[in-house]
């Protein structure tokens, strides 16, 4: 009975570390997501997530787009661990909306922050923030 106990638990916790090491939500299928959408999405951009120093820290996954209707400006998405990582990008945004521009979106679960181009028209931010609905 011992024997079955400590299995269970050794498997138990060797699948927690795992996921603990994965991201909630994944960076290729929020892309794809992206990219096949009618939004215009033409380049994307995978950024190092240690890379910049003046944002918070905490994300996993950073990456910038290029959409055809804003070209060669588009928007640019953080994937977080922690939803209080995705909240303190989203303070950091809100606190620069003079230059940050008013389509900024955080995604239901929390783990998605998306900072769009001030000039992106209403329609276009309203395509990205029903995508993020899904994350």
């Amino acid at each position: 009975m011992k024997v079955a106990a400590s299995i269970l638990l050794t498997g138990t916790l060797a699948s927690l570390a795992v996921h603990a090491n994965q991201s909630v939500v994944s960076q290729d299928e929020l892309i794809e997501a992206l990219q096949t959408s009618d939004i215009g999405v033409t380049n994307v951009s995978i950024k190092d997530p240690q890379a910049s120093e003046s944002l918070p820290k905490g994300f996993d996954h950073h990456f910038v787009l290029t959409l055809e209707e804003v070209a060669p400006k588009g928007g640019q998405f953080f994937i977080c661990q922690q939803e209080t990582d995705c909240q303190a990008l989203a303070v950091y945004f809100e606190a620069l909306a003079f230059l940050a521009g008013p389509h900024r979106f955080i995604s239901p679960s929390g783990h998605v922050y998306a900072q769009m181009n001030s000039n992106l028209s209403d329609e276009t931010a309203e395509k990205v923030r029903v995508i993020l609905d899904d994350y």
